[in-house]
């Protein structure tokens, strides 16, 4: 089979195997087969390509929020804010300063991916967006300047979902 994307997302196959196949040889257990793949994977930079496991040092699939790199910021665009029952301030529109003292820019040229552009504001927003995921082990702590200038911090791992049999949630602005 072969993936439908391959050609409009530049995927170079040379690279991948450049990069990946000499780690074959060091791979010593199960978790770093898993990691292994899982980096692989996120060259396509598409959420919907995914292994079915996982370990502890494995990237979430989501985050709550959502951002995009808005005049070279990174910048929350969209909040889970129906299922969220302690969200303890509104962090859309707030610029990220930092996540666990990571500048967006930095954690965008830390991801652990070789073969694509990182440049790319396509790659750019997905990749901001996986390291907003974070890591199973690791904590997730933001750093945020909101729209009215106050720095805030806000721990996503601390986010209490509220459990839901709707199908569809909403609130209309105001409530």
């Amino acid at each position: 089979s072969s993936y439908v994307y391959y050609d409009v997302k530049g995927i170079e196959a040379q690279c991948l195997k450049d990069v990946y196949g000499p780690k074959i040889s060091e791979l010593e257990s199960r978790d770093d087969v898993i990691i292994l793949f899982e980096n692989l994977l996120n060259e396509f930079y598409d959420n919907h390509v995914i292994l079915n496991t996982n370990t502890g040092s494995s990237y979430r699939l989501y985050a709550p929020i959502h951002a995009k790199f808005q005049e070279d910021k990174a910048v929350i665009t969209n909040v889970w804010q129906t299922q969220i029952s302690n969200l303890p301030f509104n962090p859309l529109g707030a610029e990220i300063l930092g996540l666990n003292d990571a500048a967006p820019n930095g954690m965008i040229k830390g991801f652990p991916t070789f073969c694509h552009d990182k440049s790319s504001p396509e790659i750019k927003d997905w990749l901001l967006n996986k390291a907003l995921a974070g890591r199973y082990d690791q904590p997730r702590v933001l750093k945020l300047q909101l729209p009215n200038g106050k720095i805030e911090e806000l721990d996503l791992d601390a986010l209490e979902y509220q459990r839901s049999i709707d199908l569809l949630n909403f609130r209309e602005e105001g409530e």
